[in-house]
């Protein structure tokens, strides 16, 4: 694992020519990642990933599926500046949103509980529109590499 990166080992559970799914349990080592309370790797016991094949491999190239089997030990990561960069579009930004409608709606409608419809409507639209707009867009970007375990 190189420094800048988020890494898991995981087993592969499923291959296909379009994608491989990899199982991660979450250990004690992420006591040690910079970023743990943001992941949410640290908080689960199972999580499932899938790395698609056309951009899968260590510097965004195509895998080939055959070089990967069910029950194969691997290892899977990230940029560690992409998860920086997920903590902001699904934690930082939400709450600025949150923060200003809340300030916005309070002091120009003056009743705390429309106030309070009104920013939980405000950040389920961002939501909602990272959902709709932009899901393809995150999904190239924030996508996980895969390599065998000991490379």
């Amino acid at each position: 694992m190189k420094e800048d990166e988020i890494a898991h080992e995981g087993i592969v559970v499923g291959v296909s020519n379009e994608l491989i799914k990899v199982n991660i349990t979450s250990k004690a080592a992420c006591g040690g990642c910079a970023i743990k309370s943001s992941c949410g790797m640290s908080e689960m016991k199972n999580k499932s990933i899938d790395i698609y094949t056309k951009n899968g491999g260590e510097y965004g190239q195509h895998i080939e599926p055959s070089d990967y089997h069910v029950g194969q030990s691997v290892e899977v990561y990230m940029s560690s500046s992409k998860g920086a960069k997920a903590v902001l579009y699904g934690y930082f930004y939400p709450f600025v949103i949150l923060m200003v409608v809340l300030v916005i709606t309070l002091s120009t409608i003056k009743t705390e509980w429309i106030s309070a419809l009104i920013t939980i409507a405000a950040v389920s639209l961002y939501y909602l529109c990272l959902k709709l707009f932009f899901s393809k867009k995150l999904d190239k970007e924030f996508t996980f590499r895969i390599r065998n375990k000991g490379e």
